[in-house]
């Protein structure tokens, strides 16, 4: 690939950057990250696909012919398609983020999928450390509002040791001025900025600066009595 692309900046005159990463589908490939990340440069998790191989059924099967008889038997409260299973799928998620940066420091690392979208799981995804979200057009808005939430609260952060429940936290370094400003402001949610990288998960400048306005808002309308 190197080589292509040495060849390719030749040719054209243009230098080409092209960063090299994989996606990660597969209970394997999330448990040998460190492995993969040896040679890939970022992680893409394709957590629908993920959670149907965690899980062993398929999407389309289980959702239309009997997935509907689990929550109303109290085995689900909700479909791990639409939030994320922490214990299973968010725990192989932790792993590879892990692992991957155990062997190489800061590769970019987001989810691809509609739990992009998800609040609950945009702050899972906060918690674990990625860099973004990605998510169908009409989960934008939310996904933004919840990353700027997580960010605005992303002072703290389970521990292990702590576990993953309510008020089982610890502080972490809150963003600073500097880190607004050198994130890119995409419009998305991208980070390309070493200032961005975890433990404050990156929403955009424009993100962090749309939850800010909200929450001086917020305080404002509390204090004026409406």
């Amino acid at each position: 690939m190197d080589r292509v692309l040495a060849d390719v900046s030749a040719t054209s005159g243009v230098p080409v950057d092209c960063p090299v990463g994989t996606m990660i589908e597969l209970p394997r490939a999330a448990l040998t990250a460190g492995r993969i990340a040896q040679d890939a440069e970022f992680f893409s998790f394709g957590t629908n696909a993920l959670t149907q191989t965690t899980w062993g059924f398929s999407r389309d099967d289980i959702e239309a012919a009997s997935f509907s008889a689990y929550p109303d038997k109290g085995v689900f409260t909700t479909s791990p398609f639409e939030t994320i299973d922490r214990e299973g799928v968010g725990r192989l998620v932790e792993i590879a983020v892990a692992e991957g940066r155990s062997t190489r420091p800061s590769p970019e690392t987001g989810v691809c999928g509609e739990h992009g979208g998800d609040p609950e799981s945009v702050h899972f995804f906060h918690t674990a450390g990625l860099d973004y979200v990605s998510c169908s057009p009409f989960r934008v808005p939310v996904a933004r509002l919840e990353a700027g939430r997580a960010t605005l609260a992303g002072r703290i952060r389970p521990t292990p040791a702590e576990g993953r429940g309510p008020g089982r936290v610890r502080a972490g370094p809150a963003p600073s001025v500097a880190d607004h400003a050198a994130c890119p402001d995409a419009g998305a949610f991208p980070a390309h900025a070493p200032a961005c990288r975890p433990p404050v998960l990156t929403a955009v400048s424009a993100v962090r600066a749309h939850a800010r306005q909200v929450t001086i808002e917020a305080g404002t309308s509390k204090r004026q009595g409406r």
